[in-house]
Parts: C-alpha cells; sequence; structure tokens
C-alpha cells in the first residue's frame, strides 16, 4: 500500500507537471499567434509647398525641384515623385549640365547629382549664400547677393572671387551666360556683362541703373536680353545695345522661360503671365487665382510647370488654359476623404488633387489628372468604384480602365458632405440640410429629403434597410444647438428624428455595426444606440474616458475612433473595453479612417496617412550623404525608411570592420540621424545597418564610402594616428612653452 501510494503520488506529481507544461505550450502558442500591431507611415516621400527652383530634364523628361526639404523629381509619364537627396536642406537654386544636375544648399554649399549612378559629391562653400547658378561649360558661377559673384571651377576644383575690384559691395541676384560671356543682374546697379577671356566689365546702362531698383531674373532668347525686375519687364537689344520697355510695367517679376514662341513670366502678385515678344501683347494665365507667389518656372516642350510659395508645384497647359497642382503635400494637408479598394488607398485634398497610393511600396499617382473632379470633400468605395463628393458634384472613378463620370450636382448653394453606399445606390448628405440619392441602375439623381431648418447633414451611415443621418445646427442660427440624427426609410420615403439633438455638442460621424449605431460627438465623445431597445447610452463617458471623436469605422470586430489629439482608439462591443492604438500618431488629430477587417488607415491632420498592421521588418531606402572621410570627427548622417523605432542600434559594416554611431536620434518612424566619428577609419565602401530594440534589422548594401587622405598611399589608415600623436606633442610642446613663459 505504501508503495503504490508513493506510485500514485509521483503519477500525480508526472501528470501535474505534464498539464503545466501542455498549458505553457498552448499559452506561449497564443503569444506568439497574437502579432503586435503598430502604425506605420504610408505617405512616402512628400513634396515641400515651399518650392525655389525648378529644372527640366530633357532627356530624361523629369522634374526637378529644389524645396527647403532637399532636392525632388516628379515623372509625369508615372505621375509620382520620388526623393533625389540633399534632405533637410533647403536648396536655393538649380541648374542641369551634362549629366549632372548643380545645386546649392545652404549651410551645405554647393553640390553635383550625377544623372548616371544617382550619387551625390560636395564641393564645399565658397560664398556662404546664392541666389542663382550659371554654368560656362567648365565652371559654375554662383550669384551671392551682397557677396557678389563667385565662380567653381570644375576642373580644377577650386573657388574664386569674380569681379573683387571692378563690384566691390554689388548685390549680385541673377545670371545669363550666352556663350562667351556672363549677364550679371544687381539689386541697384542695373544689368552688366563680364567677359571671362578679358577680364573686363560693362555696364549695360538704361532705367533700370538705378539706385531704386532691383533686378530679379535674366533670359536670353532670338538674341535679346529679357529682364525681369521691380520696374516690370524690360528688353534689351544686344547686338544694338539698346533698351526698351514693355507693357508689363506695373508686375515685380520674379521669374521668366521660354514656352515656344512666347514667354512665361511669373509674378510676385498677378500671377504667372504669357508675353509674345513678337506683338508685345501680355495675357494673364490666371494663375493668380491659386492665390501665391510664384517662385521658378520650367518648360517641358508643350506644359509649364511653375513653383510656388507655399503651394507645392502646378502645371498648366496652354491648349486647355487651366492650372493642376501636382504636388503630393497629405502630411502637412488637413485631412479629408479616404476610401480603400483592398489593395489601393484613395486620399483627396480638397485643392490639391485626389490621389491613388499603394501603402507597402508608399507610391501615390494622382488620379484627378485623367479628366476628374481638382479635390474631394468625401469619398467612398462601393461595387468595385470610387465615388468621389467635390462641391457640389458627385463623380465615380473606374480603377481598371481609370474613366471618370460625373453622377450629379446637388443644388446650387449647396455641397455635399457626406456620403453612404447601399449597395445599389450612393447616398450623398448636404450643408444645406438635404439628402440627394443616386440610382446605380437607372442612373437617376434625386434630392430625397429637405429638412425645414437650417442644418448640415454631415455624416451617413445606412443600417441594412435604412439611412441613418447625423446633423448639426448652423450657429449662427441656434448658436447653443448641437446636433440629433434622423433616419430615412427610403420603402415608406418619410424621414423621422432617431436621436434627439444635444445641447451644444456636434455629430461628427457615425458607423453601424450590424445591430447598433455609433455616433461620434466632439465633447462628449462615443455614444451607442441599440434600435431594438430604444437605448442611447454614453459608453466613453461610463468607462471615464474623456474624448472628442472626429471619425469612427466599423471593422467587422472592433470599432476605431479617430479623436482630437488623443490618436486612434478601438472599443470592443463584447467586453465594452476601450483601448488606445498609441504608436506614432497618438496626440495627433485624426479626422479620416478607412480600411477593411484587417487594415485600418488613419489621416493624421498635417501629419500624413499611417497604417495599423502587425510589426514588419525596418527598411532603409536612403542614406545621406554618402561618403566622409578619414578625418571626420563628427559627421551627422540622415537616414530615410521605415520601420524605425526609438532605441535603434545603427552602424557602419565592412566586412569584419564595424563603426558603431556615437548618438542616434530617431526623429519619425520614416527619418533618424546617427552621428558617427570615422577618425582613423579604414576606407572603403560600408553598409548600414539598423537594429531595433526588438532585434529584427535593415541593411542598405554599400550606400556610404570613407574616403582615404589624399597622397596617402597605403599608409592612409596610420595617417590619422600620427596627425593625432603630433596634435598631442605639439600640445605638450605649447604646454612646456606656456609653464616657461609663466
Amino acid at each position: 500500500m505504501e508503495r503504490e501510494g508513493r506510485r500514485f503520488q509521483v503519477a500525480g506529481r508526472v501528470t501535474v507537471i505534464a498539464l503545466m507544461v501542455a498549458l505553457t505550450l498552448v499559452f506561449s502558442a497564443g503569444v506568439a499567434g497574437a502579432e503586435e500591431k503598430v502604425w506605420s507611415d504610408v505617405c512616402g516621400v512628400e513634396v515641400s509647398v515651399n518650392v525655389s527652383d525648378l529644372a527640366w530634364d530633357e532627356v530624361g523628361q523629369r522634374l526637378f525641384v529644389a524645396t527647403d526639404k532637399g532636392v525632388q523629381r516628379y515623372d509625369p509619364a508615372l505621375g509620382t515623385w520620388s526623393s533625389v537627396g540633399l534632405e533637410g536642406f533647403s536648396i536655393s537654386s538649380l541648374i542641369l549640365e551634362g549629366d549632372s544636375l548643380w545645386a546649392w544648399a545652404y549651410s551645405r554649399g554647393l553640390c553635383r547629382y550625377s544623372l548616371d549612378d544617382g550619387t551625390w559629391d560636395d564641393l564645399g562653400m565658397g560664398p556662404s549664400r546664392c541666389w542663382e547658378l550659371a554654368s560656362d561649360g567648365s565652371g559654375i558661377y554662383v550669384a551671392a547677393s551682397d557677396e557678389g559673384l563667385w565662380r567653381f571651377d570644375t576642373l580644377a576644383g577650386a573657388w574664386s572671387k569674380v569681379g573683387e575690384d571692378e563690384i566691390p559691395g554689388y548685390v549680385v541676384t541673377c545670371l545669363a551666360w550666352d556663350g562667351s560671356g556672363l549677364y550679371v543682374g544687381t539689386d541697384f546697379h542695373g544689368c552688366l556683362y563680364y567677359r571671362p577671356g578679358e577680364g573686363t566689365w560693362t555696364g549695360l546702362g538704361g532705367e533700370l541703373d538705378n539706385p531704386y531698383y532691383g533686378i530679379d531674373s535674366l533670359l536670353l532668347h532670338d538674341g535679346y536680353l529679357y529682364v525681369g525686375s521691380s520696374l516690370g519687364l524690360w528688353v534689351y537689344d544686344t547686338q544694338k545695345k539698346e533698351w526698351s520697355r514693355t507693357t508689363l510695367y506695373s508686375s515685380d517679376i520674379n521669374e521668366m522661360v521660354c514656352g515656344g514662341p512666347c514667354l512665361y513670366v511669373a509674378t510676385w502678385y498677378d500671377g504667372v503671365i504669357r508675353f509674345d515678344p513678337a506683338t508685345g501683347e501680355a495675357q494673364n494665365t490666371w494663375g493668380g487665382a491659386i492665390n501665391t507667389y510664384f517662385t521658378s518656372l520650367a518648360w517641358d516642350g508643350t506644359r509649364l510647370y511653375a513653383g510656388t510659395q507655399g503651394k507645392c508645384v502646378w502645371r498648366y497647359v496652354p491648349q486647355e488654359g487651366s492650372w493642376i497642382r501636382l504636388g503630393w503635400a497629405i502630411k502637412s494637408a488637413r485631412a479629408r476623404g479616404m476610401a480603400w479598394d483592398g489593395a489601393s488607398l484613395y486620399a483627396g485634398e480638397y485643392d490639391g488633387g485626389i490621389w491613388a497610393g499603394d501603402p507597402q511600396s508608399r507610391t501615390w499617382r494622382d488620379i484627378s489628372l485623367e479628366e476628374g473632379p481638382r479635390g474631394a470633400s468625401v469619398m467612398l468605395w462601393g461595387a468595385g468604384c470610387l465615388y468621389v463628393a467635390s462641391g457640389k458634384e458627385l463623380w465615380s472613378y473606374a480603377p481598371g480602365d481609370r474613366s471618370w463620370k460625373m453622377l450629379g450636382k446637388v443644388g446650387d448653394q449647396e455641397s455635399i458632405l457626406s456620403l453612404a453606399f447601399s449597395g445599389s445606390e450612393v447616398y450623398a448628405g448636404t450643408d444645406g440640410g438635404c439628402i440627394w440619392r443616386y440610382d446605380r441602375g437607372t442612373g437617376e439623381w434625386e434630392n430625397v429629403f429637405s429638412h425645414w431648418f437650417p442644418i448640415m447633414v454631415c455624416a451617413l451611415a445606412w443600417d441594412g434597410s435604412g439611412l441613418c443621418a447625423g446633423y448639426n445646427y448652423l450657429g449662427s442660427v441656434m448658436a447653443d444647438w448641437g446636433g440629433g440624427v434622423l433616419r430615412y426609410d427610403p420603402r415608406a420615403n418619410i424621414a423621422y428624428d432617431l436621436i434627439a439633438p444635444s445641447i451644444n455638442d456636434e455629430i461628427s460621424s457615425l458607423a453601424w455595426d450590424g445591430a447598433n449605431l455609433y455616433v461620434g460627438r466632439e465633447k462628449t465623445g462615443l455614444w451607442k444606440y441599440a434600435p431594438t431597445r430604444g437605448e442611447l447610452q454614453n459608453v466613453s463617458g461610463n468607462a471615464g474616458l474623456s474624448l472628442s471623436v472626429r471619425s469612427l469605422f466599423w471593422s467587422g470586430s472592433a470599432l476605431f475612433m479617430g479623436t482630437e489629439s488623443k490618436g486612434v482608439w478601438s472599443y470592443d462591443p463584447v467586453s465594452g473595453n476601450f483601448t488606445d492604438t498609441g504608436g506614432w500618431i497618438s496626440g495627433y488629430s485624426v479626422y479620416s479612417l478607412a480600411g477593411d477587417s484587417s487594415n485600418l488607415f488613419a489621416w493624421a491632420n498635417g501629419h500624413g496617412i499611417w497604417r495599423y498592421g502587425p510589426k514588419a521588418a525596418p527598411a532603409i531606402d536612403s542614406v545621406f550623404p554618402g561618403q566622409g572621410t578619414q578625418l571626420d570627427l563628427w559627421l551627422s548622417l540622415t537616414v530615410q525608411g521605415r520601420g524605425f523605432e526609438t532605441g535603434a542600434q545603427v552602424r557602419l559594416c565592412k566586412g569584419s570592420v564595424v563603426i558603431n554611431a556615437l548618438l542616434v536620434n530617431v526623429t519619425s518612424e520614416t527619418r533618424l540621424t546617427a552621428v558617427f566619428s570615422l577618425f582613423g577609419a579604414e576606407p572603403g565602401v560600408y553598409d548600414l545597418v539598423l537594429v531595433n530594440p526588438d532585434g529584427k534589422e535593415a541593411r542598405l548594401a554599400q550606400c556610404f564610402e570613407v574616403n582615404g587622405i589624399c597622397g596617402a598611399g597605403a599608409g592612409t589608415a596610420l595617417l590619422p594616428l600620427g596627425i593625432a600623436l603630433g596634435l598631442l606633442s605639439g600640445g605638450a610642446m605649447w604646454r612646456r612653452r606656456w609653464k616657461r613663459r609663466g
């Protein structure tokens, strides 16, 4: 009995241990299967809203853009943008010469970009500033404002100041090379001509040679020098040496370009003007309606590109007489509508186009250029089509053949604020208190509801058999009233109040989960209405949360809420629990959500579009600068990519040689800076490696080169050590001498 009791005890212990092991394995498998979800940026390259210069590449048929965030490139054939480099630097001027793009970066100097291999070279700083660049074939001239005129010799690699004795103190603003000499525009000293072969300067005289006027742009065309100034447009006959004034005498001219037989002139206050040299006639292209300053122009053979201050890049087609915005500025734009079709994400700016994006590659294409609406206030996806509201118009877009169709218009005094899809019909709510319906089968467009009191129908949700409409009273009429919800029954063709208006608490959004209606309010957060019981409750308030809800999305199992200044929260109807999704967008205001059962996208107002999903491995897209020297004690690299996390480690690797970053600052999920000391490092080409705190790694192969010291030969690795010892010994001698003197 005693032996059997021991056997039972042993067997019991084994059973308990086996059960514990099994439970541990099940729990571990469950934890491993529950993937952590994070927010990741899907915007990709964003075009800066501030553009200072443009350069058209005739061979590659692409546009290079100088911005306050580096150099960017636009491919008209694909409608896509990409970053070329110099991220984080403000670029003032660009010029294309052969296989090189020359750029001036503030605080960095003159840089050369190879169109063949896509690499940048730093050429240092002669002057500290640049207004314009010009090439003479073997050197680059720099109009350096009050620092005069400088030249970089591309063969010798050396800087020199030009005309230091002849034009002392002149403010040089613009340049034009005619094949043998350089025309130089100045502030307060008119226009001059410089002959490099003779080293002579000649003033061109004229009325612009005046201490009250400034010259901003020069253009050579058919033997004439066109001069844009604060006194309008002037013409200098280079053969007769005579000046004449054009009819453009009241515009402050900033830039000019040849476009076919005409000139296009960018002004500060009057938009872009087309000037015909043959007739002297000037015609406004109405670019002034864009309401911004035009800074730069480029011509691709048939179309005009214009850079602006504050509103990206625009394109003008002379045959159509229309301006179209090209810049992808979602990160800084006010959030509008989004829609998801399962593969592509659509995002609309109010006046900046409608974009289709691939969240995986983070590439975007402006589909509004395909004869569609120029902007969007709200959009939705249904039955294989994208529906877009643009002002008073409702449009549909078919991705298969990239075709647009205008479906109808609401009243003349109305604009569409909200859309909903019933499966066969599209409903539109307006700021005029109306609900319109588009029947996809018959193509009919009709007004099915008009409220007798001035309201705005700001949110719609289809509940399976009827339309729920959230509305707000106009503040000027009912200042203390907020919003309520009505329901429209299409079979009975009647509408009735579902949720009575609240006091001073507006409705922002609606969502339907199959049984319950969710209402987002700006002051009291999330409300839940159960139609079968007629029960309305403030679920976020009951949970002790203070949320201002701006957008809602039902995923099939959970409700997601975009909030004011608190990112995105989720609500589980079964448990009643609220969860802050956190991440990079925590603290942002989210006014638009879209997705499906496995994808969620959030447009954070002024901070771009983000995707919520399983944590992916990090990736590195670019590193700048791409080279350094053995004497760099403190070199900061800017790294662009995605999936970067705070606490990441960065290093340069070449075989067994590893150089760890001294400092790493992760500024966003897509950008970081890493500081390295390359003093004494082995010359060669290195990989850049990033390791996140969870161990996931990214590598960009052969992206950075450590250059040896010129002329050091095989002793390059020892030379820095010799320099260091020399400095130490020199310092010791100085200390000894100082002590003797003391």
